[in-house]
């Protein structure tokens, strides 16, 4: 995408025949990139039907559905990606796609909140263990706390996030205000 002449060449070699499905997905990935959403987003849709054990193409599918607001299809993007991985080990931050389990488990968290569906929203974040993704999941059960109008008891857990440097200070009070 930042150089139009290798954009020609890549929209003719797809134009000519059958890409694999990485080669697709590494394009999608250059125009996410540019800023080039639909494009990427219309990439995918061809990789994940094409190739639909590619785990991370329903990732960033998924994550573009969230971006536009269209939940079922986003719902069913994470709970295809999820299920692409055994079921039995929660998220842990082992690799990348344990970095993505918890994403998808963030976002599913969130979709569950912006449907009101608070129970089910909680048991998508007790999916995740990780220390490292434990702010943004403290974050989201804040703001299901205070989405069912919990104030005391969302201001407490983030006023709990730990906050040793003064970045992760600054993270916690911007939590807060939100």
């Amino acid at each position: 995408p930042k150089l139009p002449q290798a954009e020609v060449l890549v929209r003719k070699y797809f134009a000519e025949g059958k890409p694999q499905a990485e080669f697709r997905m590494a394009y999608a990935q250059a125009l996410l990139g540019a800023q080039r959403y639909g494009e990427a987003s219309a990439q995918l849709q061809i990789v994940t039907a094409e190739k639909p054990e590619l785990a991370q193409a329903w990732l960033i599918q998924g994550t573009l559905e969230l971006q536009d607001a269209k939940f079922d299809a986003a719902e069913k993007s994470f709970r295809t990606y999820l299920s692409l991985f055994p079921s039995t080990a929660p998220a842990k931050p082992a690799d990348d796609s344990d970095r993505g389990m918890a994403q998808a488990l963030l976002s599913l968290a969130q979709i569950a909140e912006q449907r009101r569906d608070f129970l089910l929203a909680q048991s998508w974040l007790d999916r995740i263990v990780s220390p490292d993704d434990q702010p943004n999941v403290q974050i989201r059960r804040a703001s299901l706390l205070a989405r069912q109008g919990k104030l005391d008891q969302a201001r407490k857990l983030l006023r709990d996030l730990p906050a040793s440097s003064p970045a992760q200070q600054r993270f916690r009070m911007v939590a807060e205000i939100q």
